[in-house]
């Protein structure tokens, strides 16, 4: 019997326990179940991720537009810690103008192994220098100017080196130089009379540059492996060359007419 039902029976009544101590037991018992853990647990938070952004998966878009940022991150460093045109490219531009030199010297002591060696090695610097400029930002003003200085600072070296050494007759020594002497005086005269600054190469000009260095390989080759063949080739390699220069040569007087007039 319970002692709730203890309360309506007088004969019993002595058996139940004061109300202060029905309270002081409950009370201990809500303790108790409180100590053990019984009561309802409050949910847990989530757990938080110990880093600020999740791992995301890169995508092509984003991996270009982070090479364009290290590219600019350089470029600004660059900038920082010396002038915008002293940059790598424009440093190979310059060393194939320094190579020129030895070009010619080896050329004129008829060392021409050495002398297709390091031209060669001054191809491969108009490549890079190139590519640099291209693909890393580096494309100046001045770098556009040296250029082209240093291709016809180089291969008219050459030329007229094999002409003091009667690898080429000096009539086609002529030719070449004086274009390049002649397209140098029209800019200059363009840059002073007009508002004009810019020259792009034209696509006549890029052909008449490839066959002349092939003609100069050729001639030099001749003159490592004398032989009927070479020699035939060298000689129709002139030919070749003077065409495409005095073309070129056209084609840029009618380009600088046209700069003229739209001025």
């Amino acid at each position: 019997m319970g002692q709730r039902n203890l309360a309506y029976f007088p004969r019993f009544r002595w058996l139940q326990p004061p109300p202060a101590k029905i309270a002081l037991r409950v009370r201990s018992r809500e303790k108790n179940a409180r100590h053990r853990g019984w009561h309802a647990k409050a949910p847990a938070p989530p757990l938080q991720p110990r880093f600020c952004e999740a791992r995301q998966t890169t995508k092509p878009d984003d991996l270009s537009h982070l090479c364009k940022r290290v590219r600019q991150t350089q470029q600004d460093t660059l900038d920082k810690d010396m002038p915008r045109w002293l940059n790598p490219a424009n440093l190979l531009t310059l060393l194939r103008m320094i190579l020129t030199a030895y070009v010619v010297g080896a050329i004129l002591g008829g060392q021409y192994v050495r002398a297709l060696g390091l031209f060669f090695v001054a191809a491969v610097t108009d490549v890079m220098d190139g590519a640099l400029a291209r693909n890393y930002g580096q494309a100046t003003q001045v770098g556009a100017y040296l250029d082209p200085i240093a291709d016809k600072f180089l291969l008219s070296g050459i030329f007229l080196a094999l002409g003091a050494t009667q690898s080429v007759p000096w009539w086609v020594v002529g030719i070449v130089f004086g274009r390049d002497i002649y397209i140098l005086l029209a800019v200059i005269g363009i840059l002073s009379l007009t508002k004009v600054r810019k020259f792009p190469p034209s696509r006549w000009g890029k052909i008449s540059t490839f066959v002349q260095i092939a003609a100069a390989i050729a001639c030099m080759t001749e003159k490592i492996f004398p032989g009927t063949v070479l020699g035939l080739i060298s000689a129709a390699m002139l030919w070749v060359c003077v065409a495409f220069t005095v073309w070129s040569g056209v084609d840029y007087t009618i380009g600088g007419v046209r700069m003229l007039r739209s001025d």
